[in-house]
């Protein structure tokens, strides 16, 4: 059924932005999942876009959370 719903719903993502979407949608109301991130890096490593579901994170702290992924694991 998770598969079905997922597979649904990725085909009809226009960008990846619907693609981030459906993921925490389907991880928080299919799956269960309490949070969920989504990132997209560039070949070199520089993250382009972060998507999350996280209600309590201030947008300070996930610039601050892109910045030190980028520089930890590039």
């Amino acid at each position: 059924m998770v598969h079905q719903t997922l597979t649904t719903r990725l085909l009809a993502a226009k960008d990846f932005i619907d693609v981030a979407s459906v993921v925490c949608a389907v991880g928080r109301h299919e799956l269960g999942i309490h949070q969920t991130v989504v990132t997209l890096q560039a070949p070199d490593g520089r993250p382009l876009l972060v998507v999350d579901d996280l209600p309590t994170v201030t947008d300070d702290l996930r610039m601050q959370w892109v910045a030190d992924l980028w520089r930890h694991d590039p």
